[in-house]
């Protein structure tokens, strides 16, 4: 599909799950290969956001924060900047499950918003979603200083940023795709899912 790309934001520090999640295998690939391999027929450009050093092994362009500790808005930022095309499909690296056919709807939706996000249960989730060039002004001044180093974390996150204002919100009826890891505790439970699908 042309005119279109893929960011996956693996930035995060991943305290909570103690080393980069990102590289964490499951079913014998890294969790950033499992959503590179959902993403790239869809996309005719890829990039990653994050540390360089890290995923310089993936051989894919990798596009470093522009703003140090300001979240998941940072990445998107810096990598919106860097991409070639208005539309840009947005995954997180935590999302090993994730399936085409939610991201071919996602890509195929029409809208005059400056993203698509989706809504599961009640819960807005930012990622996977669509993000257009046209969100950079609103970015860059969410996270221009002096502002940004006055707010609390809560508040630099995507959730004071992607009102429905801003956002085109589909709902979403299935919940096994967008099954994220945090924590070693989430990465355990996955990979139990994963052997008891195998053994049914």
């Amino acid at each position: 599909m042309a005119d279109l790309t893929a960011i996956i934001l693996a930035g995060g520090r991943s305290r909570r799950f103690g080393s980069n999640k990102a590289l964490a295998k499951v079913n014998g690939r890294t969790m950033i290969e499992h959503i590179i391999a959902a993403a790239a027929p869809l996309a005719d450009e890829l990039l990653i956001s994050g540390n360089p050093h890290d995923l310089a092994f993936l051989g894919l362009p990798v596009v470093p924060d522009l703003h140090a500790d300001a979240g998941p808005a940072a990445g998107l930022y810096a990598a919106l900047r860097r991409s070639s095309h208005d539309k840009n499909l947005v995954l997180a690296c935590d999302m090993p499950l994730i399936d085409r056919p939610l991201l071919e709807r996602l890509v195929a939706v029409e809208t005059n918003k400056e993203a698509v996000i989706t809504r599961q249960e009640g819960h807005l989730q930012f990622f996977p979603g669509i993000f257009f060039k046209k969100m950079l002004s609103r970015l860059e001044s969410f996270l221009a200083p002096p502002a940004s180093k006055n707010r609390p974390n809560y508040a630099l996150s995507l959730r004071a940023l992607l009102t429905e204002e801003v956002a085109e919100v589909i709902e979403l009826d299935e919940a096994e795709p967008l099954i994220n890891v945090n924590t070693r505790r989430d990465y355990e439970r996955l990979l139990r899912r994963i052997g008891a699908c195998r053994k049914g």
